[in-house]
């Protein structure tokens, strides 16, 4: 898939490095120099925007994805200092990217990610330097690669990996706002950019981050050419960011998934109904897809090579309708806020609490209980080991500080932004307008009082959702969209966030009365469906890695309707497709 490739002397030759990678006909790709290695696989006339190469006099560079919002464009003097001062150059970069530069003569390379990590890059700790945006493709360089069992253990905990490990030992991920120096024989990896963060009152805020997401949007669009697409849902995220378009003069179209894993509430306004609504009001054309069970049984193992075993299969059954649509239309796919800018993950009644940090790490963003993963694994792993080494990692010392800064770095950028999303990347170019500088400097001084918090009186187990932030933003960016309802809450946003907490609280006690059909349904009730993941499932007992009876025994209790381990199995048979696809093979 698109991406950047290559490596020292000792690497493999470029075109065992590509023919790793997962390729389709309409992928192009450029070499511009091997022993050293250095290229590209991209989207060619498709999205000429998202990526460039310098071919130069003694260096060479490639930039995975574009430069937006900052005065440099990729060309031999940017590479040349990036080569020459990475810690002072950098820095000055917006957009959204991941990059490799080569200075020939000195053997020297900066590899690097931009400040949000939006694009995968994977690299060699030792041995031969050999690095790429797709793991299998490192992975040439590896003769018997070792599973790193503190990353199995991330997957079956939080559904997908931390920090800078991957599936495999020999290979490490770099982290967001990072680079990689590789100077002759010495390598040396250090963070360029991290968070300020700071307190400041709620007052302008709302607004400050609501234009300065809209420059972004703007100087991001700036980039494309054709006319992009954006998955528009019945929540305010996709809304928010086709609010900050409208802005502008610029065509665009949008699509909606039929949700396979949510459930059918006909009492309620569903994705399709909200986005089709918000698409009537913008005068955009507009399409919804959907896919079978069948379909998604056929899918899991290109799922699991285009993602890199970074992530379970059941966080990509949503953004996998990307291959539901038309290849070549849109060019380009832009990708909406996360809770970085809504204040949707870390929570106000996170924050200021005596509880160690890693605990208060462990509590947001464990999905399966830590006793059913390490019963399942068969070596001495210890899953909350991982919030520690991040709490570590960080570079701060306050303690919410910490939180935040582990959970904007890792959460949003290994599940979402260079995970889940891509998906996308393989069939078409994307964008992400978050990575400004401008906008995560308001990040850090995000006010705790505009954070989703507990609904008062319910010993903070129910959210009040949306927090006030993401509210506020909806509004602030356009109004011609605020009398349509939002999907989680059944109200338009111009209702009062209270009426809005009432609406999600009554909506989940009727949903909670009522039945539907969840991807764990699927699993229980379609035949071809269930006989794929089976087969993964037993697959994965039989393996050192795993201990098959916990697993064997989450199945049955899942398929007879007792729990609801659907999240769980799809972890395990993650790895196990992992196995098959790339280590086996």
């Amino acid at each position: 898939m698109p991406g950047l490739f290559g490596g020292d002397t000792e690497a493999p030759p470029p075109k065992e490095l590509l023919e790793a990678t997962y390729r389709r006909s309409f992928h192009e790709e450029n070499v511009l120099c091997s022993d050293p290695t250095l290229g590209i696989v991209h989207h060619g006339e498709r999205d000429p925007g998202g990526y460039d190469a310098v071919d130069g006099d003694g260096v060479a560079g490639v930039l995975y994805g574009a430069l937006f919002g900052t005065p440099d464009d990729f060309t031999e003097s940017l590479v040349e200092r990036i080569l020459d001062d990475p810690d002072g150059t950098l820095p000055t970069l917006n957009g959204s990217f991941a990059l490799a530069c080569l200075d020939r003569d000195a053997n020297r390379f900066v590899l690097a990610t931009d400040r949000l990590g939006t694009r995968s890059a994977y690299y060699t700790p030792d041995g031969p330097f050999v690095f790429g945006s797709e793991l299998s493709s490192v992975l040439t360089a590896i003769e018997d690669p070792t599973v790193d069992e503190q990353s199995v253990s991330d997957l079956l905990t939080m559904i997908h990996i931390w920090g800078d490990r991957t599936l495999v030992e020999e290979v490490n991920a770099l982290r967001p706002a990072s680079y990689v120096l590789r100077d002759d024989d010495e390598q040396s990896v250090r963070r360029y950019w991290s968070y300020s963060f700071g307190i400041r009152s709620e007052a302008g805020h709302v607004r400050e981050t609501a234009d300065a997401y809209a420059d972004s949007v703007a100087a991001s669009l700036e980039t494309v050419s054709g006319t992009p697409g954006v998955w528009l849902s019945g929540g305010l995220d996709s809304r928010i960011l086709v609010a900050a378009m409208e802005r502008g003069d610029t065509d665009y179209r949008t699509y909606t998934y039929d949700r396979a894993m949510d459930p059918k509430f006909d009492p309620f306004l569903d994705d399709v109904d909200i986005a089709g609504s918000v698409a009537d009001e913008l005068g955009v054309e507009h399409d919804v897809v959907g896919f079978s069970p069948e379909t998604l049984a056929e899918r899991l193992p290109e799922l699991i090579d285009i993602t890199d075993g970074q992530l379970a299969w059941n966080t990509l059954i949503h953004l996998s309708h990307v291959f539901e649509i038309d290849a070549e239309n849109p060019t380009v796919l832009f990708e909406g806020p996360t809770p970085l800018i809504t204040g949707e993950k870390v929570e106000s009644n996170h924050l200021g609490r005596a509880d160690h940090p890693a605990d208060v790490l462990s509590e947001l963003h464990t999905r399966v209980d830590a006793k059913l993963v390490k019963s399942a694994l068969s070596g001495d792993v210890e899953p909350k080991d991982t919030f520690i080494d991040e709490i570590r990692a960080v570079g701060h010392t306050d303690g919410d500080e910490q939180i935040r800064a582990a959970t904007h770095t890792m959460y949003n950028s290994r599940k979402h932004l260079s995970g889940t999303n891509k998906l996308a990347r393989a069939r078409a170019g994307t964008r992400v307008p978050m990575s400004s500088a401008a906008l995560l400097d308001l990040v850090g001084v995000f006010p705790r009082s505009l954070r989703r918090g507990p609904i008062p009186l319910t010993g903070g187990r129910i959210p009040h959702v949306p927090s006030r932030m993401k509210l506020g933003l909806i509004r602030e960016l356009d109004g011609t969209l605020n009398e349509i309802p939002y999907g989680a809450t059944q109200l338009p946003p111009s209702y009062p966030h209270a009426a809005h907490g009432a609406g999600f609280v009554a909506k989940n006690v009727v949903q909670r009365a009522l039945s539907g059909s969840t991807v764990g349904d699927w699993y229980r009730e379609n035949d071809r469906f269930r006989e794929v993941v089976d087969d993964l499932v037993y697959g994965a007992g039989d393996r050192d890695l795993f201990n098959a009876e916990p697993i064997l025994e989450a199945r049955r209790e899942h398929l007879e309707g007792e729990a609801d381990h659907i999240v769980f199995l799809s972890a395990v048979t993650t790895v196990e497709l992992f196995h098959r696809r790339v280590l086996d093979r």
